[in-house]
């Protein structure tokens, strides 16, 4: 067998893009995905977790999973069965002789009273296939700075010299019409005194 094809990293492949990998003989594993956690007492953002429930009933879909396995990675079909094939040998005589297999990285298995029980890991293996690790929250510190002032007495001062400009504006308006109507409508009285005057000294 070629020694290049490694059956538990493509399970894992398997597992975390379509949630489920078939072990022939044992039973399905299914995972289903948790979300991005806050852990507020260290302070970090921790990645997503893969859940893994472990089903003994067959389902019959090891076809659709090296199949899956062949158009992903290129390797030969017959090549991939010969290693699950090792894969599931190797599980069982386990199983025989300590009634537990260490299935790594994914968990334990053990056989009690001919029933088959399977302990996820603690360790988050979403994590550590798309190597992610915990993020630190790093608090955001506001530097104070000198108050400045808003540009509110500026508008204030604009607001008062519009008012007094109109002020002016209207005052100079009336003493034009003041002038102006003294130029144009002089006097009656002092119109009528002249021509008197000049009447008298005819």
């Amino acid at each position: 067998m070629d020694q290049q094809v490694n059956i538990l990293y493509l399970l894992l492949c398997h597992l975390n893009r379509y949630l489920w990998f078939e072990i022939p003989g044992l039973g399905v594993f299914n995972g289903t995905k948790s979300a991005t956690h806050i852990n507020h007492i260290d302070k970090k953002i921790y990645p997503g977790r893969l859940l893994i429930e472990f089903d003994p009933a067959n389902s019959f879909r090891t076809e659709t999973m090296i199949q899956n396995m062949v158009s992903e990675t290129g390797f030969d079909q017959e090549l991939l069965e010969e290693h699950l094939a090792a894969l599931c040998q190797t599980i069982s005589e386990s199983l025989k002789k300590n009634n537990e297999y260490k299935f790594i990285p994914f968990g334990k298995i053990n056989e009690y009273g001919g029933k088959l029980y399977f302990n996820q890991s603690e360790n988050n293996i979403h994590q550590e296939f798309y190597w992610m690790e915990a993020l630190e929250i790093i608090p955001v510190e506001q530097t104070l700075s000198k108050v400045i002032n808003p540009i509110e007495p500026l508008t204030t001062q604009k607001t008062k010299s519009k008012k007094e400009f109109l002020f002016l504006l209207i005052a100079l308006g009336i003493l034009w019409a003041i002038f102006l109507s003294l130029l144009l409508c002089p006097p009656s009285s002092r119109i009528q005194s002249k021509v008197n005057e000049n009447k008298l000294c005819i």
